[in-house]
């Protein structure tokens, strides 16, 4: 009788296949490591924006709730605004009491305190005027005169209008008029 002895272990071609499988399941986790760091910076970006609209919707809300808003200027801005900071001042630029003070004595230039500090993108380009967007008007489903919509968009790159309207989400807030509309 003869007895044949079993070797354990794995063969050659075990050994490859399994290789192979484990090599496509790196290169795999590998290729998805580019999609994760663009996402992050992506993410990034947006969050720099939504910080920056809420940091200028907040000024927006804070100059069209103040008492001492006229009844003109809020038509002008209900029956439709879009511009930049600039353009928005110079349309409250007839009222040099409607702007609220930085310090004693001097109004808020939205001009150069709404960019401020900000960033655009995750680089260190200063955002300009030329970089964001207010759009007032009546909301289309409210019959109230006295209710305004403000929506402000941003952009991180230099293509400016092109992108507004293509990448980047609006922000919106409503302003109810608390001014007199005697005035």
């Amino acid at each position: 009788m003869r007895h044949t002895h079993h070797r354990a272990g794995f063969s050659l071609m075990e050994v490859n296949m399994a290789v192979f499988v484990m090599a496509i399941g790196i290169l795999g986790m590998v290729a998805l490591f580019p999609l994760g760091l663009r996402e992050g910076v992506q993410a990034r970006a947006d969050l720099k924006q939504s910080m920056f609209a809420d940091h200028a919707l907040n000024q927006l809300v804070a100059i069209l709730s103040q008492t001492n808003m006229t009844w003109q200027i809020w038509e002008d801005l209900a029956d439709g605004f879009e511009g930049t900071g600039k353009d928005f001042q110079s349309k409250l630029g007839s009222i040099g009491n409607l702007m609220p003070k930085e310090s004693p004595g001097g109004d808020v230039n939205l001009a150069s305190t709404l960019p401020g500090n900000w960033t655009i993108g995750v680089g260190s380009t200063a955002l300009g005027n030329d970089h964001y967007w207010i759009t007032c008007g009546m909301p289309k489903d409210t019959p109230s005169a006295r209710l305004l919509g403000i929506t402000v968009r941003s952009t991180d790159t230099d293509d400016k209008r092109k992108v507004w309207g293509e990448r980047n989400e609006p922000y919106y807030a409503e302003v109810l008029f608390n001014g007199d509309p005697t005035k």
